[in-house]
């Protein structure tokens, strides 16, 4: 279930304690089941937790196309790319056609969430669900892309 959280991360202590204890809280807030490898914190996707991979200049103009329709999903920044989260709730769940420029990872993808480092930096939320923000269908979101990109 994808949600908000209200945890506060000191993204310069990526000691084990630290990422068990956000590995907890998304648990907890979030119903996600992450793992500890080193020194990141990943999330597995499959069938009911999608990962859209994007430019993060997409992502931003994405995450404000859908503010305006008053919607919102989580966005990790990867220090480019970025990934959007989403529960498909459609019924059937394909994926989509999607712009060249995004691409849907696979099942078993694991995305690092903050606090991790990657060989790029730390991993950070791009936007995180706001209180009462509505999350969108894919088909919102793949609707919303298909007018970003021309």
């Amino acid at each position: 279930m994808l949600g908000r959280t209200g945890m506060t991360i000191d993204f310069a202590d990526t000691t084990g304690d630290q990422l068990r204890h956000a590995a907890h809280t998304y648990h907890l807030e979030l119903g996600w089941t992450t793992t500890v490898d080193g020194n990141q914190l990943a999330l597995e996707l499959d069938d009911d937790l999608w990962g859209l991979r994007m430019p993060t200049a997409l992502a931003v103009e994405l995450v404000a196309a859908l503010r305006a329709m008053d919607f919102s999903c989580p966005v990790v920044d990867l220090a480019e790319p970025s990934v959007v989260l989403l529960e498909p709730v459609e019924v059937p769940v394909s994926t989509p056609r999607l712009p060249a420029a995004v691409g849907r990872l696979p099942s078993g993808c694991r995305v690092p969430l903050p606090p991790s480092v990657t060989g790029r930096g730390p991993v950070r939320w791009l936007t995180h669900e706001p209180d009462g923000g509505r999350r969108p269908s894919v088909r919102v979101v793949t609707d919303t892309l298909a007018r970003l990109i021309p």
